[in-house]
């Protein structure tokens, strides 16, 4: 759309009224200005916590986000043969990157790899991932590679240079849901247990110890333990 516009403006203008469902003529819309939309959200939540969260779980990307995508694609390489006019020579695999780390803010699970870890839900998903992990005695290869994909290899790294005691490990998970700012929604509650549920399935199974685990972890959040139960027969 953005190669058929011809130009950054138009294509802001048309992704505009495509959203909203407005045809106003002579309508006009900054490109930068939309854009900046999605860091003054994103800066707001991770200074006062998850309470707009539930925009992250949209099924379709926030159009402030389209919108900063559209201007990370407008200087890629891939653009100027075909729109003369456009800046181009930004290296199209670290636009992607880019654009890979903003969707991976509404989706912890949605990109396996660093960047991609969700810095609200990091430390819970850390801690609780450990803690369930290291249920039955050890924390196999599938669960590590599980985990490092969800909260980060350095994050990951640097909890396993730690004392691994499941005592230990509780305490910490409780710590990191005491120290945020804002009590726990639960949209927060659920993206984090699909999390902790897909890193016990890594191996192929979710174990009795695992499952007990699982619903230790639910207590510290508030939840019912029913909750897991259910958890697991869905993602089953």
């Amino acid at each position: 759309g953005l190669v058929c516009c011809g130009s950054l403006e138009a294509a802001a203008s048309a992704l505009f009224k495509t959203v909203s469902g407005l045809s106003i003529a002579g309508l006009n819309v900054n490109p930068l200005q939309f854009a900046g939309q999605f860091d003054a959200l994103q800066n707001e939540i991770l200074r006062r916590g998850s309470h707009q969260s539930s925009l992250w779980a949209l099924s379709h990307p926030l159009p402030p986000l389209r919108m900063k995508s559209l201007a990370i694609f407008w200087e890629s390489e891939l653009v100027r043969p075909y729109v003369p006019q456009a800046p181009g020579g930004a290296d199209a695999a670290q636009c992607d990157a880019a654009i890979a780390a903003m969707l991976a803010h509404m989706d912890p699970l949605g990109r396996r790899r660093d960047q991609g870890a969700d810095p609200l839900l990091r430390p819970l998903i850390l801690w609780g991932g450990l803690y369930i992990a290291a249920a039955n005695g050890t924390i196999d290869r599938q669960e590590h590679r599980s985990l490092a994909g969800v909260v980060g290899k350095q994050h990951l790294k640097k909890a396993l240079a730690g004392p691994l005691r499941l005592s230990t490990l509780k305490a910490q998970l409780r710590k990191a849901i005491e120290q945020r700012q804002r009590p726990l929604c639960a949209l927060d509650i659920h993206r984090v247990f699909t999390a902790l549920i897909a890193i016990a399935r890594a191996d192929g199974r979710v174990e009795q110890r695992e499952i007990a685990a699982l619903h230790e972890v639910a207590a510290l959040f508030g939840a019912a333990a029913a909750y897991v139960d259910a958890l697991l027969r869905e993602e089953g």
